[in-house]
């Protein structure tokens, strides 16, 4: 039952971000602002709708009424267990936290995004550094080339040497 409720708040959520997002400023005919908000707003709505239903039909197979043993028994019997799940989250979201509060702010998109990814992608698992340094920087670079060079959205460029260092590619 938790999960309908959470996905049904979610829901609800997303609607009312849509409707926020209209306050945000629309320039001509190009893809601005106010344009993303929307669009993420409306996936965010389609998932969670699907996830409220998957929950819902879940709950009236029966699967919400069977015992505690047997949710842990069949969930560490899926192929997609992993016993440090809940370790693993919750280092992601400290790790995601530091990026988006000091990272982007003080050192701008550029580097710390390659250092996120780069120790994101070890954070959860892959033992090859350089394949995990390659992910940081091919990210960086389709995302720098997307948002600056095609849709022309400004990145946090950081402050002092590292705003130096942003300026040069964008």
């Amino acid at each position: 039952m938790g999960n309908i409720i959470m996905a049904a708040a979610i829901m609800a959520a997303s609607v009312v971000f849509f409707f926020n997002s209209f306050g945000f400023p629309i320039v001509g005919n190009t893809v601005s602002a106010g344009f993303w908000p929307r669009l993420i707003s409306v996936f965010l709505f389609i998932t969670s709708g699907m996830a409220t239903y998957e929950a819902a039909m879940e709950y009236r197979r029966g699967l919400a009424k069977e015992t505690k043993e047997q949710r842990k028994e069949r969930i560490q019997s899926s192929p997609d267990y992993y016993p440090w799940g809940q370790k693993r989250l919750l280092g992601t979201c400290v790790l995601f936290g530091f990026y988006m509060l000091f990272g982007l702010n003080k050192i701008g998109f550029i580097i710390s995004t390659v250092i996120f990814i780069t120790a994101l992608t070890i954070w959860l698992g892959n033992k090859k550094y350089w394949q995990a340094i390659l992910n940081g920087l091919l990210t960086t670079t389709v995302c720098t080339v997307l948002f600056c060079k095609i849709m022309m959205m400004p990145l946090p460029r950081g402050i002092g040497i590292f705003r130096a260092f942003s300026l040069m590619f964008y």
